[in-house]
């Protein structure tokens, strides 16, 4: 809402229309802004992402790599002599 004054005349109120888009920008303006923690978090967060897709893909072709076949093969060896394979973790010693 503006006043206008002129000299001599009466005081009139007009209203003029604002610009929507004006306000829309200012408002997101404020929201747009990021710290630089933010930034440095959101970098951490996506590069963890990515690492954990590598680990999955990776874990994809290791179905077929020679370790796996080499395990699968003693396992089935092992069976037919009514053996099993265990794994036995280690204790950090």
């Amino acid at each position: 809402m503006y006043k206008l004054t002129v000299t001599g005349l009466p005081t009139e109120t007009v209203i003029l229309p604002q610009d929507e888009e004006s306000e829309d920008k200012e408002k997101m303006e404020p929201a747009q802004r990021v710290s630089k923690a933010q930034k440095r978090r959101d970098k951490k967060a996506q590069a963890e992402r990515e690492r954990n897709e590598r680990i999955i893909e990776q874990e994809a072709l290791n179905v077929f790599g020679k370790r796996n076949v080499e395990i699968q093969t003693i396992k089935k060896i092992l069976e037919d002599r009514d053996l099993m394979l265990y794994e036995i973790p280690s204790d950090g010693h």
